[in-house]
């Protein structure tokens, strides 16, 4: 993560000067309770993760570091662009980790609801509904 200070000049191509932002370091004694959910909710709910490979989904597994798993995470599995941007943006990473995993829960909300409104239709069968 980075903060723009300032654009030093626009032609023939855009430089600035930035400065690395770094992680806040408060409440990771709440992270691997909250880490422990994302993964259930991964393992459980695969429709979060239908559209990753299994070897990615595997890697996510992997990452044994707190900021590198949730960004991944984030990167990965959210793909609406704003929602992305205001997480990748939160320095703490117990804020992070609370609201990628609200975000997880409200898709599985979203999920169930449409499944609910499809019905007995098929996934196939549902554009001609």
């Amino acid at each position: 993560r980075v903060r723009l200070l300032e654009i030093v000049r626009e032609s023939p191509y855009r430089l600035i000067r930035v400065d690395t932002c770094r992680d806040a370091e408060d409440g990771e004694d709440m992270i691997p309770p909250i880490r422990d959910e994302i993964l259930n909710l991964l393992k459980s709910k695969p429709h979060l993760t239908q559209d990753l490979p299994e070897e990615y989904i595997k890697f996510i597994h992997s990452l044994t570091t707190e900021g590198p798993f949730i960004d991944v995470s984030i990167h990965s599995i959210c793909h609406d662009t704003n929602t992305k941007q205001q997480l990748l943006e939160t320095l703490s990473l117990e804020r992070r980790f609370k609201l990628f995993l609200d975000f997880l829960k409200n898709e599985c909300q979203r999920h169930e609801l449409y499944k609910l409104l499809q019905g007995q239709t098929s996934d196939d069968e549902i554009e001609l509904n």
